[in-house]
């Protein structure tokens, strides 16, 4: 255990300091480097203890009186844990201050790491590894007014990918194309201006808390297009374009978010950093809506994993295997049992020796073939000839392959690096070739070959999708997939209510129907035996719900704000995938939910015979007549069917008389009739 040793007047100046520093959220932690040790104070030190230590135990108090402090001492190894936890898992900010000179309590900030910038801490948090998968990618956002919409500005820099990202587009005030945004670029952090309590602000953290990232309030100075074009230009390649048509393509408020990035992350106090980045435009019409909701719901992106580790050297292996073989001469010799009694370890400063407790110390006393490294509270530390010489020869191999690797990484890096731009365009090429690849392979390797979809214009309203399976499904073993098929559009009908038992597959059909859209218009084939699909512009799934208890929200209220997203967002030209709506509540209410949603969603979207802004008042009036008139026609169908004599008729007789009834009403050619009594097909 390490204990924080301080003398009383470094321990008051210390104190002193601290309750000086400015005032911090709490999701910023400030940890204190202290040489061998770190300190942590106040709530960070609570915080510490609490998800660290998992016991309060570790707290002690420093000052005296009303003015005591907790604090906790973290070892190097719970330094590392710790920052981990923070960066990696909460999304916290850390700032470590360390102090020039042993005597005075002159602290200041080393160095500080958020979720987006982790360069700085990158030998902490990955060590020597190359498995640093995890994006770092910071935007910021800028929000201004137009009429009942909001342009919505927004810069991203990813410094370990060397990219700087533009985009800027129209909103509703749900911010469903931003919230697509941030699904697809993953940034582990984003930048606000401050101040911004009204409804705008508040509904842009909403926005932001359903999404793994931290935010970080900046001062609205730092969102200008000043001096942007001069910054752009010292960051960009020099073959990459002009800087100024890249920011007026842009928009202003794009550029102003840019700068409020680059001055969060420093990249111009860096000179290593000019030359470096690629600018590239986003139009986010080019790809279809995905919000975090339906990412999740339609299982798109696989969990992490990690990766194995680095292969041992052979004549390493040959010295741990000799020096394991000694452990079990050295427990024979001393008459001890080995792993229990007597332990070999290993430290960066000792290398390997043998340890035993105080009470088995007695076996050393006068033994010439034992040399004692030390001895405290926790035994005695010692080795023997055979030992000293594996040792010295285990720490000798592993020097060298230090320097060799060192040499190695070096020579890499001097030949790699008048190749980074070739190596980055690669990189992006073959991350193309592996997905399209992967999706031919799954295509090829089903139980039942894919087909190649048909996909119509947006606006088609048909989807049509004949044998459809679930992709992942169908490939696990002892299962026998029982396919579907679903026909949505203007013959079919453009609403569909599942019904059926628990367990009879509803949700499973669902997530078919969502996956095979996205597939076919990613650009793959889908798992039917026949497929037409009209492109949408987004996906919008609430299948399955869960509370969230951090933010107050019941699992209902948790079901009741995603649905309500996707009434505000939905458009004719989406898809809308909704499972066990108002599960949890009587039957009558659930059933009075979907009424109500499938009512108000159908009334907004109806695309024959609403009022569109972008049509024209002709067009709008031509549908007003046509349903005028498609109503009288209806009106008087509906007399002549109350007119027939159903007593005199059979089953089988009235059926007739009603459909040359409907076939009459169908003969006007009217669109309203058309879409009220389609042709069965």
């Amino acid at each position: 255990m390490i204990t924080c040793v301080t003398d009383g007047a470094n321990e008051q100046g210390f104190l002193s300091f601290f309750r000086n520093l400015p005032e911090k959220p709490h999701t910023t932690v400030r940890v204190f480097d202290r040489g061998e040790y770190y300190t942590v104070h106040g709530q960070d030190a609570l915080l510490a203890a609490r998800d660290l230590f998992r016991t309060h135990a570790v707290v002690k108090l420093l000052g005296s009186g009303s003015n005591k402090v907790e604090s906790v001492v973290l070892s190097r190894l719970n330094f590392e844990s710790f920052m981990r936890d923070l960066l990696l898992v909460k999304h916290y900010r850390v700032e470590v201050y360390k102090s020039k000179s042993a005597s005075k309590n002159d602290w200041e900030i080393e160095y500080k790491a958020s979720p987006g910038n982790l360069s700085q801490l990158e030998e902490v948090l990955f060590g020597a590894s190359t498995d640093r998968t995890i994006t770092t990618g910071v935007m910021a956002v800028k929000v201004a007014p137009d009429g009942n919409q909001k342009v919505v500005g927004v810069g991203y820099i990813d410094v370990g990918g060397q990219e700087i990202r533009l985009a800027e587009f129209s909103d509703t005030e749900a911010f469903c194309n931003l919230e697509a945004l941030v699904v697809q670029l993953s940034p582990r952090e984003c930048l606000l201006p401050s101040g911004d309590h009204g409804p705008t602000g508040v509904k842009l953290k909403q926005v932001m808390s359903r999404n793994p990232l931290l935010v970080t309030e900046r001062k609205r100075s730092d969102f200008n297009n000043k001096d942007a074009e001069q910054d752009l230009r010292r960051l960009l390649r020099k073959s990459k374009g002009s800087a100024s048509a890249s920011l007026e393509q842009a928009g202003a408020h794009a550029t102003a978010a840019l700068t409020a990035v680059i001055k969060y992350l420093e990249l111009l106090s860096d000179e290593s950093n000019f030359g470096q980045f690629s600018l590239k435009p986003y139009d986010l019409s080019q790809y279809m809506r995905l919000d975090a909701a339906a990412v999740r719901a339609l299982h798109v992106e696989p969990v992490d994993g990690g990766r194995e580790g680095a292969e041992l050297r052979e004549t390493m292996d040959s010295l741990e295997e000799q020096i394991q073989g000694q452990v079990r001469k050295v427990a024979n010799d001393l008459c001890l049992e080995a792993g229990k009694s007597l332990k070999l370890e290993s430290t960066s400063q000792l290398g390997y020796h043998y340890r035993i407790t105080l009470k088995e110390e007695k076996v050393l006393r006068n033994n010439r073939n034992y040399t004692v490294i030390d001895t405290n509270k926790t035994g005695v530390r010692f080795r023997n000839g055979a030992l000293q010489d594996l040792n010295e020869q285990h720490l000798a191999a592993k020097e060298e392959y230090a320097l060799q690797q060192k040499v190695l990484v070096e020579e890499i890096i001097g030949i790699a690096v008048g190749y980074v731009e070739v190596i980055q365009s690669l990189g992006q090429v073959l991350a193309v070739l592996d997905c399209t690849h992967a999706l031919a392979s799954a295509a090829v390797s089903a139980p039942v070959p894919y087909v190649r979809p048909r996909l119509l214009a947006m606006g088609s309203g048909m989807l049509r999708l004949e044998g459809m399976r679930h992709p992942c499904l169908e490939m696990q073993d002892e299962v026998s997939f029982i396919p579907n098929d679903c026909s949505l559009g203007n013959e079919t009908g453009r609403f569909h209510i599942i019904t059926g038992p628990n367990m009879g597959g509803k949700s499973t059909f669902l997530r078919s129907v969502g996956v095979a859209v996205l597939m076919a218009q990613v650009g793959s084939f889908v798992s039917c035996q026949e497929a037409e699909v009209s492109i949408v512009d987004s996906i919008l799934a609430r299948v399955g719900a869960g509370d969230n208890q951090q933010r107050g929200v019941s699992t209902f209220m948790a079901e009741m704000l995603e649905t309500s997203t996707i009434l505000r967002s939905a458009s004719e030209n989406s898809l809308i995938l909704i499972d066990e709506l108002g599960r949890g509540t009587s039957t009558y209410d659930g059933f009075g939910l979907a009424w109500a949603l499938s009512e108000q969603k159908a009334r907004e979207m109806e695309d024959d015979f609403g009022d569109v802004e972008d049509d024209s008042e002709e067009a709008v009036k031509k549908r007003k007549l046509q349903k005028e008139e498609g109503e009288k026609v209806i009106e008087e169908f509906l007399a002549k069917i109350s007119k027939l004599d159903c007593d005199a008729l059979n089953d089988e007789e009235l059926e007739k008389e009603v459909e040359k009834l409907r076939e009459e009403a169908r003969s006007h050619n009217n669109p309203y009739i058309a879409h009220l009594m389609p042709r069965e097909t």
